[in-house]
């Protein structure tokens, strides 16, 4: 795992952790130019991403190794963690970390599935077999990307979904077909706020458990949105929606 760490000097850490097929440099493009200046930004680059060519296992080392980098840095408090897809289910892992407090905690399209052997059947092969068809013909996907998530966004996707090794692809599927959703308190649910497009194929699944298990976290839907395309497509406007959340 590489980490983008920027502004050091400053003392109050927001942490941003990237979707699949994202990296560090696409969230830090993505989000940090709309956000205030006065924070230190962390930005991990999951394994099987980018630069972090290891193997992706599973969601709770990628939480593991975000500890680790934080308590390194001597990082105990954050201001803002947000997750988004892939990132969120690593955000929900890190959660278990008690050496670090995060005040707030938002999550976009984070999947809350925790037993869905069908979906991750589906989801395997769908992926398995757009990496296929984007090394055989890099050019195609990229149109196919562009056209869900930008021009640019298009282009570093497909590159990372070529580059990804088949076992991260399939272990990436895993985590999100069976999340481990943390044993919260009432306060610590409290401090949670989980994003959806209205759209979006995890918000079925994501109503149930939030009921079920997490009843005092927020619930926050964008109409007429699908699965993380608010974040990409709104990114000025989105930012200033996790800037509101801090002050709550």
């Amino acid at each position: 795992m590489d980490f983008i760490d920027l502004h050091k000097e400053n003392k109050k850490v927001i942490l941003l952790i990237h979707p699949m097929l994202l990296t560090a440099e696409g969230m830090k493009t993505l989000m940090v130019p709309h956000m205030p200046g006065t924070y230190r930004y962390v930005i991990p680059e999951l394994s099987g991403h980018g630069k972090s060519k290891e193997i992706f296992r599973s969601a709770e080392k990628e939480a593991e190794a975000i500890g680790r980098y934080l308590s390194e840095h001597q990082i105990d408090t954050i201001e803002l963690a947000f997750g988004v897809s892939l990132g969120g289910v690593v955000l929900l892992n890190l959660l278990n970390e008690t050496c670090i407090q995060i005040k707030k905690c938002v999550f976009e399209g984070c999947s809350l599935m925790e037993r869905a052997p069908l979906q991750e059947i589906f989801f395997k092969k769908l992926f398995l077999g757009k990496r296929r068809k984007a090394i055989k013909d890099r050019s195609s996907a990229v149109r196919e990307m562009s056209g869900m998530y930008g021009d640019q966004l298009g282009e570093w996707m497909t590159d990372c979904l070529i580059g990804m090794d088949e076992n991260s692809v399939i272990n990436i599927v895993r985590s999100c077909a069976a999340v481990r959703v943390p044993s919260l308190s009432k306060e610590e649910q409290k401090k949670c706020v989980f994003c959806y497009g209205s759209k979006d194929f995890d918000l079925q699944a994501a109503r149930k458990t939030i009921s079920k298990k997490l009843p005092y976290a927020a619930l926050n839907i964008w109409k007429g949105w699908g699965h993380c395309n608010k974040i990409t497509d709104s990114g000025p406007e989105y930012c200033k929606f996790l800037e509101s959340q801090m002050e709550q």
